[in-house]
């Protein structure tokens, strides 16, 4: 079972459980949606539209909203000294698709989340009664360490001796 779909001038080839960029739509995250420009659809036979496929529909739920890579966009223009940067990044919703039928019927499948076990209060204090001995131990050992750390002493520039003139002999002719 198949849908394509035409959204933003985009067009989609779809099928349940496949997870795809839209551009972005204002939905807030797990709401879930009819799309319903539905070009062509095959689930029992093959539905052709003209240009679309009236009583289908795609139902789709909302996973998040986010940005896609950065593109550089340079404009040059040679021996005229300009140069221009910026840079883009196009906003996307990201969609689940549920299911692909009738507009009228269509319903998203029920899906059983396991939870996951939870520890006992017991078991955390313990956990959390053993991190505080080590913590304190290391702040113990942290003391005399900074105790016995002495100011570290500059090296003084070495300066170098005056150059001697050297004195010229004259003779006196």
């Amino acid at each position: 079972m198949y849908a394509i779909i035409a959204h933003s001038g985009k067009q989609y080839h779809l099928k349940p459980g496949l997870k795809f960029n839209l551009e972005k739509i204002t939905d807030e995250v797990g709401k879930e949606l009819k799309l319903g420009s539905v070009l062509m659809c095959q689930d029992d036979k093959l539905h052709v539209g003209t240009p679309y496929v009236e009583g289908k529909a795609v139902l789709v739920r909302v996973i998040e909203h986010g940005r896609g890579e950065k593109l550089n966009i340079i404009k040059f223009k040679r021996r005229k000294h300009h140069m221009k940067r910026q840079g883009h990044r196009q906003a996307y919703t990201r969609l689940e698709v549920l299911a692909i039928g009738d507009e009228k019927t269509l319903k998203a499948p029920k899906v059983e989340k396991k939870e996951k076990p939870q520890a006992s209060s017991d078991a955390k204090t313990k956990t959390a009664a053993a991190k505080k001995p080590a913590a304190k131990a290391k702040t113990a050992a942290a003391k005399p360490a900074e105790a016995k750390k002495q100011p570290v002493k500059k090296a003084q520039a070495a300066k170098k001796p005056a150059a001697k003139k050297s004195e010229k002999t004259s003779t006196g002719k």
